[in-house]
């Protein structure tokens, strides 16, 4: 047997194949005649190995140099196949998926949950983007469902808001460690949306664990109309998951006590001018926004709009969450999709 310095044999790979070296070998030994299965014990592999090298990489006479090539080629080949998408079952699942506005990498993913013992629902994210692009060219354009990263800095669009000047406001470094840390279900970051040219407004909750995300229309942006959006949309949402509540200095956030007092939670307030203190209700905003642009009109929203884009929302994969869902851990069960 050959074998190198750290023990290992160069005349087959690591994945148990024969590699250039080892087709030399046989060569050689078929040349002098050596039986096959005495090739086998050199190179330390069954004979049925050496005979399906012979009949698979050979036209009649083995040549080494033929051989590899032949197995590179079809190995190659292979790895072609393997990147496309063969089911009609595979190829429609990531088409529903990407309209949801699930990226490449939530959807290969996720198939791992959704079909852990089905082998064939398997598909790499690189070949998803692929399979995107190569439809562009047909004229189809899936690759507007893919989400835009936005290079240029998050600039809340704060000109012009009202801050609530109370001095006595719960201050955010006064939360507890286990907040920060995220262990525990049921802490919010609350924030609001404003809409171009301040035609409408959305009342805007995140929970920190679970990324669990809710949404609300307001009237106007004013305290009444934001605690009223709590009080409806966190109506069917258990206490115990309810426990505090992080808020930015808008004034519409003014009657906090209130708050505290209906919902049985604790309200926090982010420092002035410091929207990274609450950093995952500002995220998710820039999925928000894929529904609501900018610089759209909020006149014409209805609950009813906003709750089927927030279904979406929290029916989208997280890699931070391993892959499932906010919904799925808000409520600690696996879905299906």
């Amino acid at each position: 047997m050959h074998f190198n310095d750290t023990g290992e044999n160069p005349l087959m790979s690591k994945h148990n194949q024969i590699t250039f070296e080892g087709r030399v070998v046989i060569q050689k030994r078929l040349d002098q005649k050596i039986k096959r299965c005495e090739i086998a014990r050199e190179l330390n592999v069954d004979p049925s190995t050496i005979t399906t090298e012979i009949k698979r990489n050979s036209n009649g006479d083995y040549n080494c140099m033929v051989a590899d090539a032949m197995a590179k080629a079809r190995r190659a080949k292979s790895n072609m196949l393997k990147r496309k998408i063969y089911s009609q079952k595979l190829k429609w699942y990531v088409l529903r998926k990407l309209v949801r506005r699930w990226t490449p990498e939530d959807i290969s993913n996720r198939l791992k949950l959704d079909f852990p013992y089905n082998k064939n629902m398997r598909i790499s994210h690189e070949t998803i983007y692929k399979w995107i692009f190569e439809y562009k060219k047909k004229d189809i354009h899936l690759y507007r469902f893919l989400l835009k990263k936005n290079k240029k800095s998050d600039q809340r669009g704060r000109k012009g808001r009202k801050t609530a000047s109370n001095s006595k406001k719960p201050s955010i470094h006064d939360r507890p460690s286990e907040i920060n840390q995220r262990k525990t279900i049921g802490h919010w970051e609350g924030d609001t949306v404003v809409g171009a040219g301040r035609t409408g407004y959305i009342a805007s909750y995140l929970e920190r664990k679970s990324r669990f995300y809710v949404t609300g229309k307001m009237k106007n942006a004013t305290a009444k109309s934001f605690n009223l959006a709590i009080r409806n949309q966190f109506a069917e949402i258990e206490n115990e998951n309810i426990l505090s509540f992080t808020f930015d200095q808008g004034s519409e956030m003014s009657a906090y006590e209130d708050i505290q007092e209906f919902m049985h939670c604790k309200v926090y307030f982010a420092d002035p001018g410091s929207p990274w203190q609450k950093p995952q209700v500002e995220n998710v905003h820039k999925l928000l926004r894929v529904f609501f642009p900018k610089k759209s009109s909020f006149k014409d929203i209805t609950q009813e709009e906003l709750d089927k884009v927030t279904n979406i929302i929290n029916n989208k994969p997280r890699k931070c969450l391993g892959y499932r869902t906010p919904q799925e851990v808000f409520y600690g069960k696996l879905i299906i999709y």
